[in-house]
């Protein structure tokens, strides 16, 4: 493998700092540096699992498997002390579904791709390189390892991947392309008339999409994965979509957003399930990572924050 996994950029601020002053305190940060380096590497070293895996087991009819990633909804939005109940459509599903709720953020997991990563391949981002060029910088990132994708592909599933911002952005489309996906959507291959906010398509119109696609994948034989990427809850107010926008200046507060994705994430899991191949397939709501500052930081530093996992 790459060497992907180096230590965490140490950023120093020297500005009006005397000489003298300066050496001593580079001195400091690169002791510090060492320190924090040999502790995530032992830390990595300890928690690093490898499994053995031989397949499918024989006889067993595989399930279609649909992960969301959702843009920073963490498990948090559900404490109704904090938030009231901002998320009731999930927080009615989770009580039939399989729910984790002890899921902590590892360091370089904090961001978009770095959660996508982590979680399809099972290791962090690490790297001296600012975090969304980690990727960009390599033609084929993680080509020794196998990841969740690719597993599923020897499988014989057919693999999906529809997001509604960039696939060039933070080198994802190449990471995506090269660990196992058949085919990946991104801002690019929609139509310009499709309803977008600064950061891509809409999750309205994306669901909409996603639904086609999956119902186009259920007539065939091969099981699926299909994954995909929301963006409306994107820092720091949040981008809610037309359809379930309920009151004025929603989009200036990330609440709006997260009430908004409540209702276009929960609608998606409901149609499908009630769907021909509902009972044999299973559905992931993921974060991506924690939220970033947002409308709501005060509030959600209240809480006891973990990653939404059910």
């Amino acid at each position: 493998m790459r060497r992907l996994i180096t230590p965490v950029t140490l950023v120093t601020a020297v500005v009006f700092l005397t000489p003298g002053h300066a050496i001593g305190y580079a001195i400091y940060s690169v002791s510090h540096y060492n320190d924090y380096n040999a502790r995530i590497q032992a830390e990595l070293q300890n928690s690093l699992q490898h499994p053995e895996t031989s397949g499918l087991k024989e006889g067993l009819e595989p399930k279609n498997l649909i992960v969301i990633y959702a843009e920073s909804l963490e498990q948090t939005y559900f404490d109704k002390e904090l938030f009231g109940d901002v998320m009731p459509e999930l927080r009615a599903l989770r009580e039939d579904a399989l729910s984790f709720t002890d899921i902590q953020q590892y360091p370089g997991t904090s961001w978009t791709v770095a959660g996508i990563v982590s979680s399809q391949c099972g290791l962090p981002l690490i790297s001296r390189t600012p975090a969304n060029q980690i990727l960009a910088s390599f033609d084929d990132p993680f080509r020794d390892i196998t990841c969740f994708a690719e597993f599923l592909k020897e499988q014989g599933y057919a693999t999906f991947y529809m997001g509604g911002s960039s696939l060039e952005f933070a080198g994802k489309g190449t990471f995506l392309q090269k660990n196992g996906f058949d085919v990946t959507m991104g801002h690019e291959a929609y139509p310009d008339f499709f309803p977008q906010s600064g950061w891509g398509i809409y999750d309205a119109k994306l669901f909409e999409e996603d639904s086609n696609i999956r119902n186009s994948l259920a007539e065939s034989q091969a099981p699926y994965l299909l994954t995909f990427l929301t963006l409306d809850t994107h820092h720091p107010y949040g981008h809610p979509s037309a359809e379930c926008r309920t009151s004025a200046g929603m989009e200036k507060d990330i609440l709006g957003a997260v009430s908004c994705s409540d209702q276009l994430i929960a609608k998606f899991i409901k149609d499908t399930l009630a769907g021909p191949e509902g009972e044999n397939t299973v559905i992931a709501v993921v974060s991506d990572h924690l939220a970033m500052r947002n409308s709501a930081t005060d509030t959600l530093k209240k809480g006891d924050r973990k990653l939404l996992f059910l």
